[in-house]
């Protein structure tokens, strides 16, 4: 289930299925909204990076203890967890990615705008 959610976050943002607020950033010249733009996803990047480096500890520890659910058969912690690093240092790179990529790809595109 973890999994389900965490490692198709990179393609949703690829994709388009993130909400952006532009209503600032639109009454500035195009190289300065652009600048702003890569600067936002810059700090996201940061903050993402962050939370999967964060959460690859915390599976790493529950790995190394070899944490388990007790039940009718002993579930490893630890693998279940994995999805969450996972997916969220692939939306970091995707983050950074288009923070160094294509300026086209910072603008609405009719696609989005409709």
């Amino acid at each position: 289930m973890v999994g389900m959610f965490s490692m198709p976050l990179a393609w949703g943002f690829r994709t388009g299925g993130y909400i952006r607020i532009l209503a600032g950033v639109a009454i500035f010249p195009v190289r300065l909204k652009n600048f702003i733009l890569r600067g936002g996803l810059l700090l996201s990047s940061a903050y993402v990076g962050g939370l999967a480096w964060m959460s690859g500890i915390h599976f790493y520890e529950a790995w190394q203890s070899n944490e388990v659910y007790v039940g009718v058969l002993d579930w490893s912690v630890a693998w279940s967890w994995i999805w969450v690093p996972a997916g969220l240092a692939l939306l970091t790179v995707r983050l950074i990615l288009m923070a160094f990529g294509p300026a086209n790809e910072l603008t609405i595109s009719n696609n989005e705008s409709s």
